[in-house]
C-alpha cells in the first residue's frame, strides 16, 4: 500500500513538472513573438529603415534570434540590438521598451533618429551597454536615465 502511495504521489509530482515546464516554453516563445511584433511596429514608423530588410518581417516573427542585428540568449529574448550606421530616420516615440527585459546592449550610434529620447528608456533595466550618440536627438537626456544601474 505505501509503495502505491508513493508512485502515485511521484506521478503526480512528475505531472506537475512537465506542465510548469510546458508554461515556461510557452512564456519564452510569447515573449520571443512580442519582442518581434514591438520591432516591427518600431521599424514601421520610422522614415527610412531599409537596412533592416526583409529579415524583420512579420512571416519571419518565429526566427527572430536570426533577424539582422539582433542577438538573442539561451532564453531565446533578444539580448542585443546593434543597429550602428543602420541609416535610420525616426525617432524613439514607437519602440516599446517594456517589450524587452533581456535586453543589456542598445546601440543606435550614426542614424538620424531625432525628437526627444522617451523617459521610458527607463525600463531596460538589465541594460550595461547603450550608445545613442552621432544622432539628432534635441530635448534634455531624460533623468530617468539614471534609473539604468547596470551601465557601465
Amino acid at each position: 500500500m505505501m509503495s502505491m502511495a508513493i508512485i502515485q504521489s511521484t506521478s503526480i509530482l512528475v505531472t506537475q513538472f512537465v506542465f510548469l515546464i510546458s508554461l515556461l516554453s510557452f512564456k519564452v516563445t510569447s515573449s520571443s513573438r512580442t519582442e518581434a511584433e514591438a520591432l516591427i511596429q518600431w521599424k514601421n514608423s520610422l522614415s527610412s529603415s531599409s537596412f533592416l530588410n526583409p529579415s524583420w518581417a512579420l512571416n519571419n516573427t518565429e526566427n527572430l534570434c536570426s533577424w539582422t542585428v539582433i542577438v538573442c540568449g539561451t532564453t531565446e529574448t533578444v539580448f542585443e540590438i546593434n543597429l550602428s550606421q543602420a541609416s535610420l530616420e525616426g525617432t524613439l516615440a514607437q519602440f516599446d521598451f517594456n517589450s524587452f527585459p533581456n535586453l543589456t546592449s542598445f546601440n543606435l550610434s550614426f542614424n538620424y533618429l531625432n525628437r526627444s529620447i522617451p523617459s521610458t528608456i527607463a525600463n531596460l533595466s538589465k541594460l550595461t551597454f547603450l550608445d545613442l550618440s552621432s544622432n539628432f536627438f534635441d530635448g534634455n537626456i531624460p533623468l530617468e536615465i539614471g534609473q539604468l544601474e547596470e551601465l557601465q
